[in-house]
């Protein structure tokens, strides 16, 4: 049974398609069996997918309905590694479905007050999915857009620590490399970028968010 890997924030703009492509094709890249889950009505990312990317294989569905979400989530879970679903920007079913079928959930935030207000919201939204379902729903924060050291970004951070809210280490940097691989499609899995997406999955490895190595390998 793969992981099913929310990402939500009621906030547009606020980085949730770019970490889900940079996520998906550098687990793609390492062998892990991917799908992502494009639950935006835009569609920008299975777009993106389908007329765009150029890396390592994985899987992308279209499905913004709020029941079919979860079903879709379900089944590739069962059939592969891990499960990205990437949410709308703004408050709706679908996104309740797809934090409530998740086995965790990233809350992309940028260094401003209404991204951090919004993280804010939706780490709250998440802990009310969790009590409603009878079980925890494990999230963080994390920082997108990133200036390692910068006094906005130390501003959001105490922000988000006020409330109490699990932040990752890691952050997102603020790379130009990151807008133009949509364009592109080309999301590099060596240099600055490659490691930066190794910083990501170390992390999320280490706190159990996914897998540390491919549910079907010998690992």
């Amino acid at each position: 049974m793969g992981t099913i890997l929310t990402i939500a924030t009621s906030k547009g703009g606020a980085g949730k398609s770019t970490l889900a492509q940079c996520l998906s094709a550098n687990l793609a890249q390492l062998g892990y069996a991917v799908t992502v889950i494009d639950a935006d009505a835009n569609a920008t990312l299975s777009d993106w997918h389908a007329n765009v990317y150029e890396g390592a294989p994985f899987r992308c569905l279209a499905e913004c309905r709020e029941v079919e979400v979860i079903d879709a989530a379900q089944a590739e879970a069962e059939a592969g590694d891990i499960v990205v679903i990437d949410t709308a920007g703004f408050a709706n079913l679908t996104a309740a479905s797809a934090i409530s079928v998740a086995d965790f959930i990233l809350v992309p935030c940028m260094p401003d007050r209404s991204s951090t207000r919004e993280a804010i919201r939706t780490a709250r939204k998440i802990e009310s999915l969790g009590k409603a379902a009878r079980r925890a729903l494990p999230y963080r924060v994390i920082g997108t857009q990133w200036r390692t050291g910068g006094l906005v970004e130390s501003a959001t951070l105490d922000a988000l620590k006020a409330e109490g809210l699990p932040v990752m280490r890691y952050a997102l940097p603020h790379l130009s490399a990151f807008r133009k691989a949509s364009f592109t499609g080309n999301l590099p899995v060596s240099g600055r970028l490659g490691v930066e997406a190794d910083r990501l999955i170390g992390e999320l490895t280490e706190i159990g968010a996914i897998p540390a190595a491919r549910v079907g390998s010998a690992a």
